[in-house]
């Protein structure tokens, strides 16, 4: 299954391929991914920290 996945090799060492398949098994699960990300409510929002909240130390502590 692995070796259809990656064009009949069992590893496929290019750049940028190596952790991405093709043909239909990768292709079913990718729609997969996508289907339940989606369901679940996940990878939609981005969030945005508060950095107004934060206040840099002001006196640094003495280690010796």
């Amino acid at each position: 299954m692995i070796e259809s996945l990656h064009g009949g090799e069992v590893n496929d060492s290019q750049f940028g391929r190596r952790m991405r398949g093709d043909g239909n098994i990768a292709d079913i699960i990718r729609q997969q991914f996508r289907i339940q990300t989606k369901r679940l409510g996940m990878n939609q929002d981005k969030f945005e920290f508060n950095t107004s909240l934060f206040a840099r130390p002001t006196n640094q502590l003495k280690l010796f």
